[in-house]
């Protein structure tokens, strides 16, 4: 049966819905996340909480309309955009490339991933190549920056 699932990033919460074929809704979740004021009359969101709750609302989505083992998914990190001196800021907090890695295997195991693209930054050959053989055969890891970017390396 295909699916769609459709993620809703709102000012006050994330929602991801999963439709059928039919365009019947199957299941949705939905989770709030901070709201922060730093003066009268403003409003700000932590863009790492955002990242967390879509992941957690998809993943719980997709698991109520029973497709946890028919849905698979691919992301396109684009790494190479938090990637600064050989360290990369995941969750608000500084990592390097293995424990980027460690970030990826705990996705690969908590959902359906068969595609991971641009896992590192475009000069971290290291993450690359680390990120590929853990995950085997199993993902695909695109690294599109990895080659597009410099016609030398292709």
């Amino acid at each position: 049966m295909k699916a769609i699932l459709a993620l809703d990033q709102g000012t006050t919460s994330s929602r991801a819905i999963v439709f059928d074929a039919a365009g019947a809704i199957r299941a949705v979740a939905q989770k709030e996340f901070r709201q922060i004021f730093p003066q009268p009359g403003w409003v700000e969101h932590d863009p790492d909480e955002i990242w967390a709750t879509q992941v957690a609302v998809a993943g719980e989505a997709i698991a109520r309309a029973g497709y946890r083992d028919r849905i698979r998914l691919a992301i396109d990190a684009a790494a190479s955009e938090f990637y600064n001196r050989g360290q990369y800021t995941l969750d608000g907090r500084t990592v390097d490339a293995h424990q980027l890695s460690d970030y990826y295997m705990d996705l690969v195991k908590r959902f359906p991933l068969v595609s991971i693209e641009d896992s590192h930054s475009e000069d971290d050959f290291g993450g690359f190549m680390e990120v590929n053989e853990r995950t085997g055969s199993a993902v695909q890891v695109v690294g599109d920056d990895l080659y597009v970017t410099d016609v030398a390396r292709i």
